[in-house]
Formats: structure tokens, sequence, C-alpha cells
């Protein structure tokens, strides 16, 4: 869980229109072009996070009225600059991570840039009050993961929506959350904007 921690929360440079709401993230950059992965937040989210350090940032949205550390549902925006990590390694660490978890794995081209979709349905956990980079599992939980990553020049971006939910959970509210979820994801488009002369 360490490994995934620090790979999910490294992040770099974002740019940022609206930061609370509205993300363009610079996937590549030449003279006549910008390619930008754009992420627009749902309205009833609110910033619970932001990290920045050396040029590196991290940013998690959760629903109003929820605390950062028992979350039902949280967005994260992270951005990791290349060699320290591309979209095919941070792939092989999550299947090997998720071994012996129900997990999917797509890669595909979106707009000529590489995308990949993973999403995981796991036990849910917490960060553990006691020792550092521990987790603790959540009694009678579950947590679907799905992320979007994008393979940039210089970077790797990750758009991630997690949500927990009771491992009781009638099918039908459950494939309504993962809809939602998915919905979102797919809303997070490639965009290339020519750049004015």
């Amino acid at each position: 869980m360490k490994i995934l921690g620090m790979i999910l929360f490294a992040c770099v440079r974002l740019n940022a229109v609206n930061p609370d709401m509205e993300l363009h993230l610079t996937v590549k950059k030449n003279e006549e072009k910008t390619t930008s992965l754009n992420v627009q937040i749902p309205p009833n989210f609110m910033m619970g996070n932001k990290d920045c350090k050396q040029g590196n940032l991290l940013i998690e949205y959760i629903p109003e009225g929820e605390k950062m550390r028992r979350w039902n549902e949280i967005i994260s925006v992270t951005r990791d600059r290349l060699p320290a990590v591309d979209i095919h390694g941070l792939l092989k660490t999550l299947k090997s991570l998720y071994a012996g978890e129900k997990f999917d794995c797509e890669v595909e081209k979106e707009k000529g840039v590489v995308v990949a979709f993973f999403t995981v349905d796991k036990d849910a956990v917490i960060p553990s009050a006691f020792q550092g980079g521990e987790f603790e599992k959540i009694p009678g939980k579950k947590e679907i993961t799905m992320m979007k990553i994008v393979q940039g020049e210089k970077s790797v971006s990750i758009v991630q929506y997690a949500a927990r939910y009771d491992k009781k959970i009638p099918s039908p509210l459950k494939k309504e959350l993962k809809n939602k979820m998915l919905s979102f994801l797919n809303s997070c488009k490639i965009d290339i904007q020519d750049i004015p002369k």
C-alpha cells in the first residue's frame, strides 16, 4: 500500500483556470498546439486537500460536509513527471498491488494520447492512526476506485474517483454508483487548442 500511496500522491505542476472546480492539465505542447486533459469537478464537491512541494501538486476533493479521513467519495487529481513514473510502469505496479483483488484495466488512445482506465473493487481502508503508511479495513465497507491515467510528453496525469459503499448494497444501487463514477471520468476529456500567433 505504501507504493500505491507514493504513486498516486506524487504529483507535479498543474495548470488550473479555477483550482476549485475546473482544471486543465497540459499533456503536451509545441509552438502550434497545446493538448490538455480537462477536468470539471462536480459542483457538490469541495477542495479537501492541496499539497504542493518542489513544483509537485496534489488536489483532493470530497463532497460538501464530509471529512478527509472518513470520506464516502473522493476525487484526486495528480501529476508525476517522467521518468519517475510512466503509464506502463504505473499499471504494472497497480496490477501487482491488486493481484488478489477484482480489477479491470484498459489502454487506448484518445486524440493521439495514450490513456488507461483502471478500476478496482476491494475492502475499504483508512490510513492507520498508529502506524505511518499502514492501512486499516473499515468493517462492513467496500471501495471502488476508478482511475483515468494519461501519458503526457513529460508527465503522467491521474484523475481518480473512489467511493465507499456498504457490503450489503443492492446491485442496482451499486451499478448506479459505478455509472456515476464512470460518467465523471468519461467527462475528463483530452482537448487540443491552437496557440494564438
